[in-house]
Order: C-alpha cells, then structure tokens, then sequence
C-alpha cells in the first residue's frame, strides 16, 4: 500500500471513525482501524461488534493493499502533524507516515484478522435530510431506559408506514414520541429498536443539512 493525501482529509476520515473504537476490550484487532486503498481512495473501517463505521476519503493511490494499525495511536500521529501532504505506506506488517516534518512508523495487524463488516445491507431505504433526523433522535433517545433487564426498552423504536416515520422511547415512567411525514412512501412497513449508543454516533456523524440515506 502506498498513497499520498492530504493531512487534513486524513484527520476528517478518522474523526467520523473513532468514537467506535471500544476502549476496552478483550479483542486485540478491535482496537484498530482497517485501511484499505483502491485506485483513487482510502476507506477507514471500525467497529465494537456491535456498531461498524466506515468512511472514504479521497487519495493519490500508487500502489493499493490493506492493513490494520492500532487506531488511538495512528489518530494521535495525524492529529499532531501539522497540515502537510502524507505518504503513507506499508512493508509487511508495519504502515509508515512521512511528512515535511518527519517519520512515523507503527506496527501493525493483517487486515484479513479485522472482522468482515455489512458494507451492503439489503432493505428498505429512504432520504431525510441530516439536522432533522438528529432533531428527531434528539427528541427520543433521552427517555430510553437504562434497565438492561428490560431490553426492549433500551433503544429507540423506528417505525415506518407509508410515509410516517415515527420514533417512540420509554423508560416505563415517561415517553418520548415524534413523527415526521417522508417525502416517499415506502412499499413495506418497517419497524426496529436502535440502541441510544448507534443513534449517538449517528447524531456526531450528521452535518447540516445533508441528505442522509437510511
């Protein structure tokens, strides 16, 4: 792997990813992102197991591959270079990050030990513009109970029908409720519980007004 980006579209993509990574865990490869370069682009993977996240930035690709590097680490390189263009490149299992400044080299795992993410999920999907989706979240995700006994109650429940989408929580002592009229109609009815930890994410990731697909 050998590419050449822009500091700071590098600090952009870590940013989005980097809340994910868990603190603790019993899982070595957990603690790492997932680099992977194709022709043009660098995409950053992360996840707990339980919420995955990747984004793409855009590169000067010279030669693709993949790798693993432990995620805290590589972020707090980035951060503290100053806004120069990267060369970024791997020898085995070691990833290099040269700039005008100096020579970082970290150790690293194969990417084939990370786990496979859902990059393509079948279903039903729909747009909503980004502030009002977080509006909206923000209007439920505080009445989710914290009684891991009463998991039904530990998430925000979604459901859509034509074109209502409406989002209900409840700690069984109050109850958070809003809907909001889609644009399109969807064919099927749908419904699911998120946990308030996705839907946290979700709100930190939303910026203006963007159109998020869902």
């Amino acid at each position: 792997m050998k590419v050449h980006i822009e500091r700071s579209n590098l600090w952009d993509g870590i940013h989005k990813v980097l809340n994910i990574v868990p603190t603790k865990t019993t899982i070595p490869i957990l603690s790492n992102f997932l680099l992977e370069v194709v022709k043009g682009s660098l995409t950053l993977s992360a996840t707990d197991l339980d919420i995955s996240i990747s984004t793409t930035v855009e590169v000067d690709t010279e030669e693709p591959g993949s790798i693993t590097v432990p995620a805290r680490t590589f972020a707090e390189v980035i951060r503290e270079l100053p806004d120069y263009p990267l060369l970024i490149e791997t020898g085995g299992e070691r990833i290099t990050i040269s700039s005008q400044t100096g020579q970082y080299t970290l150790s690293g795992l194969p990417a084939e030990d990370f786990p496979k993410l859902p990059h393509d999920v079948e279903g039903t999907t729909f747009e909503l513009k980004g502030n009002i989706l977080s509006r909206l979240i923000e209007k439920t995700a505080f009445a989710v109970s914290t009684d891991e006994t009463r998991p039904c109650l530990t998430g925000v429940l979604l459901q859509i029908s034509g074109t209502k989408m409406r989002l209900i929580a409840t700690d069984g002592h109050r109850l958070a409720k809003i809907e909001r009229i889609l644009s399109n109609p969807i064919v099927s009815d749908q419904k699911a519980i998120i946990p308030p930890k996705a839907l946290n994410h979700l709100v930190r990731l939303i910026s203006g007004g963007e159109e998020l697909k869902q």
